[in-house]
């Protein structure tokens, strides 16, 4: 099955380039790659490699002027001794070699920095191109499309513009010079003939031998795919028994690659053979013009010595012309195929003009100043601080526990100053960072010559909020992010008129959601009408929306997550829960509807300063063959004032450090290919460190323990409830037991939303929820599970009883989620 549908096998690397033709069109864009062979970035290699085609050019003329001595001495032999003229011959052979190694010598910096300019621009192209893209392909497909491109450009370089080029204009210039100034017409003719001659059958021949070549080039990608899928799925070839099954596999692709290869190299033979023969013949008529010049007294022997030197110095780098043109062809072909994946586009990308989004969130290096501030003597910053919130009575501070931002170890608990302190201190953090934020994108947008927007969503809190929202993979919406004021009906400016200030929406919804002994939150009431409307649009609507209803993964969904709130999205296999969790990051577009984060749709704000606010444990944790260290610093790797110290503390909030301890080199452990020496409890945990030191104010978890047994989830869970504190949490859940504690609950069902609620709620309810929790309670999900049963029960029954106050803990304070 294709990630990311679209359904079928996955699409070639690079589909319209695979003719391998190249149009006039595409020689700009050809010159563009090549540019830094010719022009690179800095002055000193500039300065090389003009050298190098000045020596280039020098040791040509030495080659082209050698022979004309050789011959004079020949002339002037029977009279007395040329040693001039011999001396001559033999400074100009030795300045054409002298050159030549100078040119290579003075080239290679320049083709290893050109190189290097045209890997970083590739590389950088392909990591930005969208999920989608890179789920259709074949990894290794990609890779050796990569490496052949970038190896192409080279080859390009150094066999048409070093070697072949120059040769050919050599020839020319011995043709003129024979003719003109040796009286030799017909052997010149002769020569550029055979040349004739020669370049067509090589073209001709080659052309013929492509075809052998491109079936040759599909069985080895066949093999590498064989042999990459089989190494890459180790545990799936061992547990199934399946080596030799492979093994056969691999040996069948790799017999038929060679055949496809001799036969490759018999087309080769065959080509060098007829080279070989026109070379020959071309010599054979200069020699009989030359000696009949020579018999008839109209030629010295002197220009019978010339023209043979001169035939035999113009075909000797010609031999390998069949290798030359054959290696140019393939190289031409694999840098057409470059081209076009720079001509990829990414289905999502930064609108023009689009703002950073900067959400009010107190990260724990804030708090962690917060703290040292409150503690700092009365006066200075801190007490300007405080009498400057002061006259604006209480800070908020979404996103952050007041236990946090007054740690007890910093401050007495009962100290109202010192928590008032810490509060004040925070907000003018809080400040600080927006204004440098702000002041940041304004160097950067001054030194392009433009103006900078306005940070989107500065001052909210982070909230999540889905509006209407449809989606099938491989369809994207008919707005895009450079249209997105006609989906969301603003961008920056007021709320609508049918619409409340964000920020009293987003305090409404999470009193709601607060509020659990009364009615369904207001936030969720809204949508769960649009639920109970069943959410189809009619037929045209759904084929407006992208496609026939039966492709759409989700169907009118409609959600809010409040700040500092915990939202469970469950349901069955297919339903589309991890879906929401890649349109939240915006890996994909919705097809119709919008995405909010922060109050901003998504598609309306820069798309890295989106997932800077986002953090991910996913089932499928994805570790490198690297370091633990690394893999926990991947979490921020940008961030140039992560320490060591802040690894080690993230480890430790993970539970991670036990293993470190144990390790005989403890975080510098190399965790193995995907991280598949660490138990998969090991790699969550791992996962949950690297979140925990990037401190993102919305953290995503995707169905992170269904792959977990009992006992690991339970740990792992307690892990994440410590993580989540304080942040705006979504669980996509496959085990109910991680969605219990969550303070609202979305039941997704073939993409639609069919029940929201608490988990109290949700069990009074008797519908699918109930459902899936009695089945999984049978199924033996464990004691906690059936523990959370009774108490969820006992829950509802005080519901039913009219009992007052909340009717369970909050997220921050459950043993688990």
């Amino acid at each position: 099955m294709v990630r990311g549908g679209g359904g079928g096998k996955l699409a070639p690397v690079l589909p319209e380039a695979e003719g391998g033709r190249m149009s006039w069109a595409s020689m700009a864009e050809f010159a563009a790659v090549l540019q830094p062979y010719f022009n690179p970035p800095t002055c000193r290699l500039k300065f090389r490699a003009y050298a190098c085609f000045l020596l280039l050019g020098l040791g040509k003329a030495c080659n082209i002027a050698a022979p004309i001595p050789l011959a004079a001495a020949v002339d002037e032999m029977t009279t007395r001794f040329p040693w001039e003229y011999i001396l001559a011959f033999v400074l100009l052979r030795i300045g054409s070699s002298v050159f030549s190694e100078l040119q290579r010598l003075a080239y290679l910096p320049v083709a290893e920095a050109a190189y290097t300019v045209i890997a970083d621009r590739v590389f950088t192209h392909v990591t930005e191109l969208s999920l989608q893209w890179h789920t259709s392909k074949r990894t290794g497909a990609v890779m050796r499309a990569l490496d052949r491109g970038l190896n192409s450009a080279s080859t390009i370089v150094n066999q048409l513009f070093l070697r072949l080029g120059p040769t050919v204009v050599e020839l020319i210039v011995l043709c003129i010079i024979a003719a003109v100034s040796f009286d030799a017409l017909a052997p010149a003719l002769c020569l550029l003939a055979g040349f004739v001659v020669y370049a067509v059958a090589t073209v001709r021949m080659t052309a013929w031998r492509r075809e052998i070549r491109a079936k040759m080039l599909k069985q080895d990608n066949t093999a590498s795919q064989i042999a990459a899928d089989a190494l890459g799925n180790a545990e799936a070839v061992k547990t199934f028994a399946n080596e030799e099954y492979e093994q056969r596999r691999y040996a069948d692709a790799v017999a038929a690659y060679q055949r496809s290869l001799n036969r490759s190299q018999g087309s080769l033979t065959v080509l060098n053979a007829s080279q070989q023969v026109i070379i020959a013949s071309t010599l054979l008529a200069v020699l009989l013009f030359s000696a009949y010049d020579v018999s008839t007294g109209s030629a010295t022997i002197g220009r019978f010595v010339l023209l043979q030197t001169m035939t035999l110095q113009t075909f000797a780098p010609l031999g390998f012309l069949g290798t030359i043109w054959s290696m140019l062809n393939t190289a031409f072909t694999d840098l057409i195929n470059l081209l076009a994946l720079l001509k990829q586009e990414p289905d999502v990308a930064d609108a023009p003009g689009a703002p950073r989004l900067a959400l009010a969130w107190t990260s724990e290096r804030d708090v962690r100043e917060a703290a040292a501030t409150a503690a700092a003597p009365a006066g200075g910053a801190g007490a300007g601080a405080g009498a400057g919130a002061g006259s604006g009575g209480g800070v908020a501070l979404p996103g952050a526990a007041a236990s946090e931002v007054a740690p007890a170890q910093a401050q007495s608990a009962d100290d109202p100053e010192a928590i008032e302190s810490a509060h004040v201190a925070v907000a003018v953090i809080a400040a600080r960072k927006q204004a440098a934020a702000t002041a940041a994108g304004d160097d950067a947008e001054g030194a392009t010559g433009g103006s900078s927007p306005t940070p989107a969503g500065a001052g909210s809190s982070p909230t999540v909020e889905f509006r209407d929202v449809w989606f099938a993979y491989g369809v994207r919406g008919a707005t895009g992010g450079k249209h997105v004021r006609s989906v969301t009906g603003k961008l920056h400016g007021g709320p609508a008129a049918d619409q409340k200030p964000r920020g009293a929406a987003e305090s409404d919804a999470g009193a709601a959601l607060r509020q659990r002994g009364a009615a369904t939150p207001a936030a969720g009431a809204a949508a769960a009408d649009v639920a109970d409307a069943k959410g189809v649009p009619a037929e045209g609507d759904a084929e407006a929306a992208g496609g026939s209803t039966g492709q759409m993964v989700l169907r009118g969904v409609s959600f809010t997550v409040p700040a500092g709130t915990s939202t469970a999205i469950v349901g069955p296999s297919g339903a589309g829960k991890s879906s929401i969790a890649k349109l939240i990051f915006r890996l994909y577009d919705v097809s119709r509807g919008s995405v909010l984060v922060g109050g901003e749709d998504v598609r309306s704000v820069r798309v890295r300063s989106l997932r800077s606010q986002l953090g991910m444990v996913s089932q499928d944790t994805t570790l490198f063959n690297a370091s633990l260290a690394h893999n926990i610093r991947y979490g921020a790797a940008s961030d140039t004032r992560v320490t060591t110290a802040d690894i080690e503390a993230a480890a430790r909030r993970a539970a991670l450090w036990p293993l470190i301890e144990r390790l005989p080199k403890g975080l510098d452990t190399v965790v193995g290919e995907r991280g598949l020496q660490l138990s998969g409890g090991e790699r969550q945990r791992t996962a949950i460190a690297r979140t925990l030191l990037r401190d993102p104010p919305i953290l995503i978890a995707d169905e992170y323990s269904s792959a977990l047994d009992s006992a690991t989830e339970a740990e792992v869970a307690r892990t994440m409830a410590a993580a989540a504190r304080g942040r705006t949490l979504v669980v996509i859940a496959h085990r109910l037991s991680t969605a219990m504690h969550c303070d609202q609950i979305i039941v997704l069902d073939a993409g639609e939303v069919v029940e929201r609620g608490s988990h109290a709620e949700l069990l009074a309810k008797e519908g699918a929820y109930a459902r899936m929790w009695r089945l999984q309670a049978q199924q033996g999900r464990g004691e906690d599970v059936d523990t959370g049963a009774d108490a969820a029960e006992g829950q509802s029954t005080g519901e039913a009883g009219g009992a007052a106050g909340p009717a369970k803990a909050p997220a921050a304070d459950a043993a688990a989620l």
